[in-house]
C-alpha cells in the first residue's frame, strides 16, 4: 500500500523512483507487490483516473490465482498471466507519463506540453511533406519549398517523439508514411529516430511495430536506423518484450527477409562497445597525440632551420638526416600507427575534433542531431557561400569517415573561414584527403559493408546527442549502459554461432571488456567442450578480472584437454603465486622448465617461489642460473644479493649491492644495500644508504619507515637487535635534518 510519505504530491525524482519500484516488481513477477506500488504512485501523484483499470487488473489476477491454486488447469492461464504483466507495465507507464507531464521541466516534457496546445494530424502532414518533396523535384534547385519541408520534418520529429501510445489511426498513418516510396529518405530517417527516442521514454508496442515496418525498406540508411532502434528497444526492455509475441514474430520475419540480420546484430554490438572507448580516445587525442605532434614540430624547428629550406630542397626525395636523429619521431610513428589501427576498426576518432563545433544555431533544433546529411540543406546556403558543388564537397558528403552530425559541423564551420581557405578545404578531388576519402568510399559499395557503415555513423550521431546536446543531462544516457545486443534473449537465437559471436568476443578481449568476452567464450565452450582455447580465454578473462580461483579452474580444464601448453603452465603458476601457494606454482613451473630449461624468466619465477618457501639455497641456485643465461644485470643481481643476505653470506651480498648501486639503483636497492652493510658490521655505511633511499622516495620519511619496518624480521635474523635499530634510525633522522 502507499506509504504515508507518498500522500504529498511527488516531485519528478520521487515519481521515477516509485515507477522503477513497480518495474522491479514486475521484472521479478511479483504482481501483487507491483499493483501496490502502482497504487502508491497514483496516491503520490494524486491521480486516480486509472484506478478502475487497476481494480480490473487486480480482480483478474485474484481470479487467476484462485483457479490456479485450486488445481484448475487452463491452457489460457499462461496467456492471461502474460497479458496481465504487460498491462501492468503499460499502466505504470501511463501514470508516470501523465504525472511527469505536469511536474517535469526536462526538454522532453517542455516540448510535449508546448505541442499539446495545437492539434496535429499525421495523415495530413504526410500529404503536406509529400507535396513539398514533389515541388522541390520539379523546381530542380533551392526554393522556399526546401525551407518549408525542413520545418515540417522538424515538427514531425517532435510530434512522433512526444506522442502518446499510438492508437490505430495514428499507427496506420505513420505506417503509410514509412511505406511511401515517394517520400525523401530524410523524412523516414527522422521518423525512425523519433520512434526510437520516444521508446526510450516509455514502451509502446505500436511504435516497436513501426520500427519493424521501417526495417522492411531496402535503403541502407533507413534499414540501419530501424535495426538500431529495434536493438536498443529490446535491450532497454529485455524482460518486457517477451510478453509481446508479435515482437518475436516480427523478428523471425525480419531475419528471414534480411540475409544480413546476424551480421547487423554483430555490427551493432561492436559499434556500441566501441562507443565506450570514445571518451578515452578523445583524451588520448587531446593529451597525447596532438601535443606529441606539436612537440615533434618544435623539435624539428630546433634541429633544422626551416626558413633555410629552399623549394629545390623540398623536391629532394631523400629524408633529412637530422630527422633520423630525433627519437621522438619513433614514438610519434607508433602513435600514428595506433590511431590508424583504431580508425580501421571503426573507432570514433572524430569526436574530439567536432565536439566543440555543435554550437551553431542549426543544432538548436533537436531533430537536426539525427538528420541525414545533405548538401541541399538550407543552413548550408545562408550567409557565406560554401563551394558545395565541388567534387571534393561531394566526396566529404558521401564519406564514411564522418557521421552526419560532424558533416554538418564541418560545412557550417567553413563559414567562419575566408573564401580562399574554404576553397582549399573543399578544393581539388585529387588532393591527399580526396584520395583517402575516395578509397574509403569504394570499400563501402557492398551491401553488408554499407549497412555496417550506416550503423556506425548512426551510433556516432546518437553518441553526440547524448553526450554533447545542451540538454543532454535531461536524458538517460544509453551509452552508460552495457548494451550487449548479442546477449539479449530475443536476439540470441539469431547469433549463437561461433562465426558471429567469436569476433565480438575477440573484440571485447582486445578492448579489455573481460566480463563480456568471458560470457561468449563460456557459451562457445558449452558447444565445443573439447576446445582448449576457449577455456584458456575464459581463464584469462577471469584472471584479468581478479577472479583467481575461477581462472585456475579454467586453466586446469585447458591443461587437461591439451597438456603442457607453456602459456597455460605459466598462467597457472602466476595464479597460484597470487593465492600464496608457491608449492603449487612450482609444480607448474617445473613442467614449464622441462620444455624450456634455458628460459630466464622461468628461472626467475622458480627462484621467487623458493624465496616464498624460505628455501634460500635453492632460490640462489635459480637466480645464479638466470644470471648466467641472461648475461648478468641488475634484474638478476637483486635477487642474488637478497638471497645472499638472507643466507648470511654478507660479503657476497655486499659485492652484488655495490654493482647494483653503481647502476640505476632504486630506493629499495639502497634500503637492501643498507641492510647488507649493517649486517657486515658497518652501520655508518648503512645510514648513508638509508639516507639515499629516503632521497629516492622524494624525501618521504614515512614511506621509508614503512619499507624498513617490513624488513625488521630479516634484520633480527641477521643478529641486529631492536635497541641498535632505534639508535641507527635516530642517527638517520639527524643526518636527514643536516
Amino acid at each position: 500500500m502507499a506509504h504515508l510519505s507518498e500522500i504529498m504530491t511527488m516531485n519528478p525524482t520521487e515519481i521515477n523512483q516509485a515507477y522503477q519500484r513497480t518495474v522491479d516488481a514486475l521484472d521479478a513477477r511479483e504482481l501483487k507487490n507491483a499493483f501496490d506500488q502502482i497504487l502508491g504512485l497514483m496516491a503520490g501523484c494524486r491521480d486516480y483516473s486509472a484506478s478502475d483499470r487497476l481494480d480490473e487488473l487486480q480482480n483478474t489476477y485474484r481470479n487467476l490465482l484462485r483457479y490456479r491454486l485450486a488445481g484448475t488447469k487452463d491452457p489460457m492461464q499462461e496467456t492471461i498471466y502474460r497479458d496481465l504483466r504487460a498491462a501492468a507495465y503499460e499502466l505504470n507507464d501511463t501514470i508516470r507519463l501523465r504525472a511527469l507531464s505536469k511536474e517535469s521541466s526536462t526538454l522532453y516534457y517542455n516540448v510535449r506540453r508546448a505541442l499539446r496546445r495545437e492539434p496535429y494530424d499525421f495523415a495530413s502532414r504526410h500529404a503536406t511533406i509529400r507535396h513539398l518533396a514533389e515541388a522541390i523535384k520539379e523546381a530542380h534547385g533551392q526554393t522556399e519549398a526546401h525551407r518549408q519541408l525542413e520545418g515540417q520534418l522538424s515538427l514531425l520529429f517532435q510530434r512522433v517523439w512526444t506522442a502518446d501510445a499510438l492508437n490505430a489511426e495514428n499507427y496506420n498513418s505513420l505506417r503509410d508514411l514509412l511505406k511511401d516510396p515517394e517520400l525523401p529518405g530524410d523524412a523516414l530517417c527522422l521518423v525512425i529516430s523519433a520512434l526510437t527516442m520516444s521508446l526510450m521514454v516509455f514502451f509502446d508496442k505500436e511504435k516497436v511495430t513501426l520500427l519493424f515496418d521501417a526495417a522492411e525498406r531496402d535503403e541502407p540508411t533507413v534499414l540501419a536506423r530501424a535495426l538500431v532502434g529495434i536493438f536498443l528497444t529490446l535491450a532497454l526492455y529485455r524482460k518486457r518484450t517477451s510478453l509481446y509475441p508479435r515482437v518475436n514474430a516480427r523478428l523471425e520475419a525480419l531475419a528471414e527477409r534480411f540475409a544480413g540480420f546476424e551480421k547487423a546484430i554483430q555490427s551493432a554490438s561492436i559499434r556500441f562497445i566501441l562507443a565506450r572507448e570514445t571518451e578515452k580516445i578523445t583524451q588520448q587525442m587531446q593529451n597525447e597525440f596532438l601535443p606529441e605532434i606539436l612537440k615533434f614540430s618544435s623539435k624539428i624547428g630546433q634541429k633544422i632551420n626551416l626558413k633555410e629550406i629552399t623549394p629545390e630542397q623540398l623536391l629532394d626525395e631523400e629524408m633529412n638526416p637530422e630527422w633520423k636523429k630525433i627519437p621522438e619521431a619513433i614514438d610519434l610513428e607508433k602513435k600514428i600507427a595506433a590511431f590508424t589501427e583504431l580508425q580501421e576498426e571503426g573507432a570514433d576518432l572524430m569526436h574530439s575534433t567536432f565536439v566543440h563545433l555543435k554550437n551553431f544555431p542549426f543544432f538548436r533544433e533537436i531533430s537536426n542531431w539525427f538528420l541525414p546529411f545533405t548538401l541541399e540543406h538550407t543552413a548550408l546556403h545562408e550567409g557565406s557561400n560554401i563551394p558545395i558543388a565541388s567534387d571534393m564537397a561531394k566526396l566529404i558528403a558521401d564519406s564514411a569517415y564522418f557521421c552526419n552530425s560532424d558533416k554538418y559541423s564541418f560545412f557550417l564551420s567553413l563559414k567562419m573561414f575566408p573564401a580562399e581557405v574554404r576553397e582549399r578545404l573543399v578544393g581539388p578531388k585529387d588532393s591527399g584527403l580526396g584520395g583517402a576519402l575516395s578509397a574509403r568510399n569504394e570499400q563501402l559499395l557492398s551491401g553488408s559493408a554499407k549497412i555496417d557503415s550506416e550503423i556506425r555513423k548512426y551510433v556516432q550521431d546518437l553518441y553526440r546527442f547524448f553526450k554533447v546536446h545542451p540538454s543532454h543531462l535531461d536524458f538517460d544516457d544509453i551509452f552508460s549502459l552495457s548494451l550487449n545486443f548479442h546477449d539479449l534473449p530475443a536476439l540470441k537465437p539469431y547469433i549463437d554461432d561461433a562465426e558471429h559471436l567469436l569476433p565480438i568476443a575477440e573484440f571485447c578481449l582486445r578492448k579489455k571488456y573481460y566480463s563480456e568476452a568471458k560470457g561468449i567464450y563460456e557459451e562457445m565452450a558449452r558447444k565445443a567442450p573439447q576446445d582448449d582455447t576457449m577455456f584458456q580465454k575464459i581463464g584469462f578473462c577471469e584472471q584479468m578480472n581478479g577472479q583467481i580461483q575461477p581462472a585456475i579452474d579454467a586453466y586446469l580444464h585447458a591443461d587437461l584437454l591439451k597438456p603442457d601448453s607453456p602459456w597455460v603452465l605459466r598462467r597457472l603458476a602466476t595464479c597460484y603465486r597470487s593465492l600464496k601457494r608457491p608449492d603449487k606454482a612450482l609444480e607448474y613451473l617445473h613442467r614449464y622448465e622441462a620444455a624450456r630449461p634455458n628460459d630466464v624468466s622461468a628461472q626467475m619465477a622458480i627462484g621467487h617461489c623458493h624465496l616464498d618457501l624460505r628455501d634460500y639455497q635453492e632460490a640462489s641456485r635459480c637466480f645464479f642460473k638466470a644470471d648466467y643465461l641472461s648475461g648478468g644485470g641488475p634484474k638478476t643481481w637483486r635477487p642474488i644479493a637478497w638471497c645472499a643476505f638472507l643466507n648470511g653470506r654478507y660479503d657476497q651480498a655486499e659485492e652484488y649491492y655495490q654493482k647494483i648501486l653503481s647502476a640505476d639503483a632504486s630506493a629499495q636497492d639502497y634500503l637492501n644495500a643498507g641492510h647488507a652493510a649493517w649486517a657486515k658490521g658497518n652501520p655508518l655505511a648503512a645510514i648513508e644508504r638509508y639516507r639515499a633511499a629516503v632521497n629516492h622516495l622524494d624525501h618521504d620519511t614515512n614511506r621509508f619507515l614503512e619499507l624498513f619496518d617490513a624488513d625488521r624480521p630479516d634484520l633480527h635474523a641477521a643478529g641486529i637487535e631492536n635497541e641498535e635499530i632505534s639508535l641507527v634510525l635516530d642517527q638517520l633522522r639527524y643526518r636527514l635534518s643536516d
